[in-house]
């Protein structure tokens, strides 16, 4: 709970400030490995990067009390929706709630992505989350190419094309 109020201090913080960064979506220059997720979601499945392998990932993280974060959720699932065709996943890992917190949030607004559970923050910590919600695009080789930060329309035609364009690059 601690974790939460400071969090949330913190983004208000810099938001407010004029020098913040807009939220937007960053190519990464040098693709860097991922660091491992290894946790549970709420239906008990385990998910590490190595199921993912050989396959587009894209990670979210996000919180239940975090507004923008479930704010973008609905484009998510339309997003998702039309990726898992393509054999390209999401998961979103949610920082600092508890496994019954994101079973709650499921309850009200059903998602058929992974919904992770990261209650201690470890694993967000290991990825220096900016800013919430924050997502990564990994490629086939579980290497970061894409950073977004900030709410997005993830169901743009447009993304959802260079997304899927994705699997032809590796």
């Amino acid at each position: 709970m601690k974790y939460k109020a400071l969090l949330l201090l913190a983004l208000s913080f810099l938001t407010s400030q004029s020098y913040a960064l807009p939220p937007g979506i960053k190519y990464i220059e040098k693709p860097w490995k991922a660091p491992e997720i290894g946790l549970t979601d709420i239906d008990g499945r385990k998910h590490t990067l190595k199921n993912y392998q050989g396959n587009i990932l894209i990670i979210n993280f996000w919180g239940t009390w975090c507004q923008p974060c479930r704010k973008e959720m609905p484009a998510l699932q339309r997003a998702y929706r039309q990726l898992k065709k393509e054999n390209i996943s999401i998961i979103a890992i949610a920082m600092g709630d508890t496994s019954s917190d994101v079973m709650q949030y499921r309850n009200n607004n059903p998602v058929d992505f992974a919904l992770i559970s990261d209650k201690d923050s470890m694993v967000s910590t290991n990825w220096s989350i900016p800013a919430l919600p924050t997502s990564y695009i990994l490629n086939q080789s579980g290497e970061v190419i894409i950073r977004v930060i900030g709410e997005y329309e993830w169901d743009n035609p447009h993304f959802l094309k260079e997304i899927i364009a994705l699997k032809s690059k590796n």
